[in-house]
């Protein structure tokens, strides 16, 4: 198998650089074969922090193709995906802390998000419409030790859910759909996003309790809540930048749009490191206290989850903290 032996070459050749690796043996080996390679050889050295945990549980772990290894969730990021999804299930009496949820993923992709769930003790189902990323789907949960805990499915997505005769199957439904049409280029609307979420709402209901999306740092968290009638919707990023947008969607719930809980996540090394949580009827009573502070007064620039997430006037009075006009982002103490 094509992916299997590039994988294996990538391996011996470890150290060596993707380039002249490429042009010393170009010729010499079957082209698929050295492309492989190539792909693992390098995605192995780009991101070994990104999957850090993975690639030391699975050295031999196959990347299918360059495009996948660079958009794939890292595992910091499917970490915390999991822990909010079972934190949101427990919190609605659907599950327990040792009961396995069940999982569809409708965008497996390089399957890390599945992985982590399973680690955690999930039975996923991924489905991808890509034979190479099924297939390598297949063998990474095999290396992994977790075959047995995840179903993999080549197929469309939109067709399962669709045609699908059973109710309540799932605990819940994961997507993370692609920011591009199918002419490729880039979208802004969740509505154009592949597969369209939104439109698959009704469907999905009979499917499952729960649904969680994951969202590029661009869309709108509010926005992004009411079109995935969530009930909680989570900037998640690092103390330099919003990784992602995740909304949470308890599928029996009808949200009223003030009560929904919008949460800024920030993690440091690996770690969550705090967690902003509002409602928008908490905010529009929060009484912000103006000033310019004086000379010495130390300056506090939220974390950019917190920017995208906003509740300003409730930071403002729950931290005693001054701004310096109506739309500022800088506050004084």
């Amino acid at each position: 198998m094509t992916l299997i032996e590039g994988e294996k070459l990538a391996r011996q050749h470890r150290d060596e650089n993707p380039g002249k690796f490429l042009l010393k043996y170009n010729g010499r080996i079957e082209k698929d074969v050295l492309n492989a390679a190539v792909i693992n050889l390098e995605a192995k050295q780009k991101h070994a922090r990104k999957f850090y945990g993975i690639l030391e549980l699975a050295p031999d772990f196959i990347f299918p193709t360059k495009l996948v290894a660079e958009q794939a969730t890292s595992v910091d990021l499917a970490k915390i995906h999991t822990c909010l999804l079972r934190k949101f299930v427990n919190e609605r009496g659907m599950g327990s802390d040792v009961a396995p949820l069940s999982v569809l993923d409708i965008t497996a992709g390089l399957g890390i998000d599945d992985f982590i769930m399973a680690m955690e003790g999930c039975k996923v189902t991924a489905i991808d419409i890509l034979p190479v990323l099924a297939e390598a789907l297949k063998i990474n949960s095999q290396r992994l030790g977790i075959s047995d805990k995840i179903k993999v499915i080549c197929g469309d997505s939109i067709d399962y859910i669709r045609n699908s005769a059973h109710f309540d199957t799932y605990t819940a439904i994961f997507a993370d759909p692609a920011r591009r049409d199918v002419e490729g280029r880039k979208v802004c609307a969740l509505r154009d996003c592949l597969p369209d979420i939104p439109g698959l709402l009704r469907d999905m209901r009979h499917l499952a309790k729960v649904l969680m999306v994951k969202m590029s740092p661009m869309f709108d968290c509010l926005e992004a809540a009411r079109e995935t009638d969530a009930q909680t919707v989570a900037a998640i990023g690092t103390a330099r930048e919003c990784k992602e947008v995740v909304t949470l969607t308890d599928f029996k719930e009808t949200p009223e749009i003030e009560d929904i809980v919008i949460q800024a996540i920030t993690t440091r090394n690996s770690h969550v490191n705090s967690i902003w949580s509002y409602t928008r009827r908490e905010e529009s009573v929060a009484k912000a206290e103006y000033g310019l502070g004086k000379a010495g007064a130390f300056i506090f620039i939220p974390y950019p989850t917190v920017m995208k997430a906003g509740g300003y006037n409730l930071i403002s009075q729950r931290f005693e903290l001054q701004k310096a006009a109506a739309h500022t982002r800088a506050l004084k103490k």
